[in-house]
């Protein structure tokens, strides 16, 4: 009898072992779209190359002196967007860098942003005031053309920090 029951045990293992299955599912989108949920900030979610991720996200209003950019970092490259809500025609905005650097893509329309679409054009929807938006390692400043919501997606290597504001 005792045998018995050591079978009977040993099926209703096997059993059960066999019905899982190796999972290779890569969590990172998961666990990221969880930590950003759990810390309270407001994200964008931004699409690109078919993945969709949910990235930091500030909204600066008129009159500060900057609004502190926040990046969501996975796989040691950090993302962040700047959400220009209502941008009138000649608005100049200005980006810092207080330590490292991040580069700047510009989309028309606020959020969420497909990468493959709503690139705005440089001298057409926008033009650079001062220095670079390939690479901003202490300011940069943006002039808006045309009047509009805009989304300023941030990228850095370097866990840059830095803020975002409007010309008085």
């Amino acid at each position: 009898m005792k045998l018995i029951k050591q079978i009977g045990v040993c099926l209703v293992l096997i059993s059960l072992l066999s019905a899982c299955k190796k999972d290779d599912n890569n969590d990172d989108t998961t666990n990221l779209a969880l930590l950003l949920a759990l810390s309270g900030g407001s994200t964008c979610t931004v699409t690109a190359g078919g993945v969709t991720l949910p990235i930091a996200t500030v909204t600066p209003t008129r009159n500060t002196s900057g609004s502190p950019i926040t990046f969501t970092t996975s796989t040691g490259i950090g993302l962040g967007t700047v959400q220009v809500i209502g941008a009138v025609a000649q608005d100049i905005g200005t980006l810092t860098a207080t330590s490292g650097n991040y580069s700047v893509a510009v989309y028309k329309g606020g959020c969420p942003v497909n990468a493959a679409s709503n690139l705005a054009v440089l001298n057409t929807d926008y033009s650079i005031q001062s220095g670079s938006l390939t690479t901003v390692a202490g300011s940069a400043s943006i002039k808006f053309l045309v009047s509009g919501n805009y989304t300023l997606l941030l990228t850095t290597a370097n866990n840059a920090q830095g803020s975002f504001g409007f010309a008085p």
